[in-house]
């Protein structure tokens, strides 16, 4: 019996599992079998359930490898074992070892390489065919040279297929769930990773309805918050740490400081309660610069440390949120919140989402197995059964459970030694029943009709004999009637994140987040210059990742040829592409290949993140402080980035795919520095910030001078109207402000153009409403100035009255004495000059000086 496995190679420890109840070889050991799932998980030589995703070069092993705990105890020797390279994969970042350098697509086929040993000594068979897990937000190129490991580590080209982790959870989950409907979020907390899917199954079928995730998350996160946190305890106390990462000793060391890290975290989760305090303490990993030991001996309790990795709970709690939105879904509609992953053990995780979603119940699910226990699952879904021999491969499709009583069997047949397999004839045995023989076609054959026992399984054989009647295969097989069995399930995978082309007009959608796969895309383009060859950019939402390459055949390409791209995304997330040209005047362009070729981005060293990050603090302060239009709006998200990549580069070890993520958003935030759209991105946000400021100063204006007619027992209709009008356009400019960011992203030229004349629109239409004089203007910000005069004075009376006036009156008067000044300087504006100028200037005031006041008035009388 040929089996195929499922692996979930995980950033810290991976997992082999296999469909059913299956014995081991008596010379490998028992595995240990999921009767809620219908899984044998294959546990290492050792008997240890899961396997460190750990790995070192070792010249005196027989595959010059060690793996696992071997690899692990080599950190104690002062060498440095490979370790979170999943992290990696899909870049260019190297490691570096004694025997030379190897990048992340290196480890990950050593890895495979040795699962695929371990799953074939504990089966006694060959193992060719395997799913294999990855984060639902993997980048392409990361999915792609995942699978590449794969077939280098010897699986079948055409016997690996891709999974998302929370699919994968999703389905182990739903067979030890017989719910139907279910709707469930996978909260999927790995080690390196972290993926969140909304699932729901109806009737059978399971349906991904929302992704997000960051795959650069982990727990392994939290470890090094909690080893930068012991090297600040030690050098607040005089003792600076000097680790060099640069070599061996130095990268040994950081190991072993991560592993005393997820020590400690471990005894911080399984604690009795938060008041206990857990020893921390080493007296040989950290040194000083003169290479001595320094000894660590402090205390942690468990608030302290979830204080410490507060902003990674938060982040994931909004992927969840955003998950729920994209899934049209609300917390209260969830039958459940699954809890997966080895990092999910921790009670903080529970404790945050119970926190968000108070009406969620989270549940742990096999936290550790669970997602190689669903790939085991969705191999045996997605492979058909096969039986070889020494002269044939057959492949049958029949269902092992079915709510039909008639069923067909079909499959694939194929000669071992590449021969045409016509020749051959298959039969199908069910007790004394026999169909065919059936002739094979095109390498396949095909069954119809065929009646199932209604009290138990059907038994078959399925037999291939060649032209001289000798059976030359043969494959066993059942098929289970069961109209009321719920774990008949299919599932529809889907496209994790979007898919554009990038053409003159823009990105161009290609396939939609959550598109259920297979599915074809088609799209019309126009050469527009004389080309050998097309070169299409692949983007996944905003990042480029590869691209589709038309070649012709040996013929140009005219200028304003019409080209039809069809882009196929296949069950299991695999792209290929073809296309069709014709020339201007209707002739085809042959066409030699269509390739899709995924990018490997490169990964900055540390020494050119540092000088990016000091750069991106220039520019912030020349773009952001001197520009207070853009201050309100990019101020603080920039503010944060900064502080954040700070950080990360303060940490050991430096995680440069971490650090480069960060500075990427904070650059496109800034300045994107090949702005293909006219107008840029800043001149729309900016001209949205100087309307708002505008509309809301003649808002406020026309406000206060229709309560001072109401006052007078006037009315003014005309004023109302004005009102009314502004008020609309700021709906309006609200909903550019929206549209505007995803607009950018896909370069949208022409909707740009779009925002550009709607803004422009917005303004006029405001502008109409203009007050009738320079001098107007001034008087109505003058009213601005003088309203918080008052409301500072009501705002410190209050505060009097419960008996704490003394404390904050040095504050207030400061606060007044600015509002005086300011109000002397609108005053001082010269009236004479024009509606645009004088608007300029008092808007600049205003948001300089009145708005920062504004916030401090709001906060008298609060301490913290």
């Amino acid at each position: 019996m040929a089996f195929e496995i499922g692996i979930d190679l995980g950033t810290t420890f991976s997992v082999i599992a296999v469909n059913g109840k299956v014995q081991l070889s008596d010379e490998y050991g028992d595995g240990t079998y999921l009767e809620e799932c219908d899984v044998t998980v294959i546990p290492t030589p050792d008997g240890d359930l899961t396997f460190p995703s750990v790995i070192i070069d070792a010249a005196d092993s027989e595959r010059g490898w060690l793996f696992g705990h071997e690899a692990m105890a080599e950190a104690l020797e002062g060498r440095a074992p490979i370790m979170f390279s999943k992290r990696k994969i899909g870049t260019s970042e190297k490691f570096i070892l004694a025997s030379g350098e190897v990048t992340a697509k290196d480890v990950a086929r050593e890895l495979l390489r040795h699962l695929k040993s371990c799953a074939e000594q504990a089966l006694g068979e060959p193992v060719t065919r395997a799913a294999i897990t990855h984060p639902a937000y993997f980048d392409r190129a990361s999915v792609e040279e995942t699978r590449l490991a794969a077939v280098e580590a010897g699986f079948h080209e055409d016997g690996v297929v891709m999974l998302m982790e929370p699919v994968a959870a999703a389905l182990s989950f739903s067979r030890a769930d017989d719910r139907d409907p279910l709707r469930i979020l996978t909260y999927d907390l790995g080690g390196g990773t972290f993926d969140v899917t909304f699932l729901e199954r109806r009737e059978g079928v399971i349906q991904v309805l929302g992704f997000d995730g960051d795959h650069l998350m982990g727990g392994y996160n939290f470890d090094r918050e909690l080893a930068h946190w012991i090297r600040l305890q030690v050098e607040a106390r005089g003792r600076p740490v000097a680790i060099d990462e640069t070599t061996e000793d130095g990268r040994g060391r950081i190991a072993r400081l991560l592993q005393l890290a997820e020590g400690i975290k471990v005894k911080l989760a399984t604690a009795k309660d938060d008041e206990v305090k857990v020893n921390v303490r080493s007296h040989d990993i950290l040194i000083d610069a003169d290479g001595r030991p320094i000894q660590v001996n402090e205390r942690l309790t468990r608030p302290e440390f979830v204080a410490l990795i507060q902003p990674h709970l938060d982040k994931a709690i909004e992927c969840c949120r955003r998950t729920l939105d994209k899934a049209g879904a609300k917390p209260e509609e969830l039958d459940e919140v699954v809890l997966v992953g080895g990092s999910s053990y921790g009670p903080w995780v529970a404790a945050s989402i119970k926190e968000a979603f108070p009406t969620a119940e989270a549940k742990l699910f096999a936290p550790d197995l669970c997602v190689g226990a669903g790939a085991a699952v969705y191999a045996k879904l997605t492979f058909p059964p096969r039986a070889a021999s020494d002269e044939a491969i057959v492949e049958v499709e029949a269902p092992d459970i079915t709510p039909l009583d008639v069923i067909s069997v079909s499959g694939t047949v194929a000669r071992t030694d590449g021969q045409d397999p016509s020749q051959l004839q298959v039969s199908l045995r069910s007790g004394s029943a026999e169909l065919g023989p059936n002739e094979v076609v095109n390498g396949r054959f095909y069954f119809p009709d065929i009646e199932l026992n209604l009290d138990g399984p059907t038994e078959f054989v399925l037999s291939v004999r060649d032209e001289d009647g000798r059976t030359v295969v043969e494959h066993s097989f059942t098929s289970t009637y069961s109209p009321d069995d719920a774990q008949a399930a299919e599932i529809d995978t889907v496209l994790p994140r979007p898919l554009f082309v990038e053409t003159a007009a823009g990105l161009v959608r290609l396939a939609e987040e959550g598109k259920v796969l297979p599915a074809v895309c088609e799209a019309e383009y126009q050469a527009q210059h004389q080309l050998q060859s097309l070169d299409l950019n692949l983007f996944q939402e905003g990042e480029r990742v590869g691209q589709i390459i038309i070649e012709s055949d040996g013929a140009t390409i005219p200028a304003k040829s019409k080209i039809q791209l069809n882009v196929r995304v296949s069950a299991r997330n695999e792209i290929t592409a073809s296309a069709e040209i014709a020339s201007p005047e209707g002739e085809a362009v042959p066409v030699k290949c269509v390739q899709v070729v995924y990018r490997i981005p490169e990964i900055p060293s540390q020494e050119e993140l540092q000088q990016w990050l000091q750069d991106l603090y220039v520019r912030f302060d020349q773009k952001v402080a001197g520009n207070p239009f853009l201050a309100g709006e990019l101020g603080p998200p920039a503010v944060r980035l900064l502080e954040a990549a700070a950080k990360l580069m303060s940490q050991q070890p430096v995680e440069r795919p971490e650090v480069l993520a960060v500075l990427k958003l904070l650059d496109n935030l800034l300045d994107p520095p090949d702005d293909p759209m006219n107008p840029s991105r800043f001149q729309i946000l900016e001209e949205i910030c100087k309307i708002r400021m505008f509309a809301d100063m003649k808002l406020s204006g026309l406000r206060r001078v229709q309560s001072g007619s109401e006052d007078n027992g006037e009315k003014d209709e005309s004023l109302a109207a004005k009102i009314k009008e502004c008020e609309e356009q700021l709906a309006i400019l609200e909903t550019l402000q929206h549209a505007a960011p995803q607009v950018h992203q896909l370069r949208d030229r022409r909707s740009w153009a779009k925002i550009g004349h709607s803004l422009s629109e917005v303004f006029h239409r405001i502008n109409e409403t203009e007050y009738e004089s320079a001098q107007q203007v001034k008087e109505a910000a003058l009213r601005d100035v003088q309203r918080e005069q008052r409301r500072l004075t009501q705002q410190l009376d209050a505060i009097a009255r419960r008996g704490d006036g003394e404390r904050w009156e040095s504050a207030a008067a400061e606060m007044m004495q600015q509002l005086k000044a300011l109000e002397n300087d609108v005053a001082a504006l010269d009236a004479e000059l024009s509606m645009d100028q004088i608007r300029d200037e008092i808007m600049m005031l205003l948001s300089k000086r009145l708005d920062p006041l504004r916030n401090q008035i709001d906060g008298l009388g609060v301490a913290v």
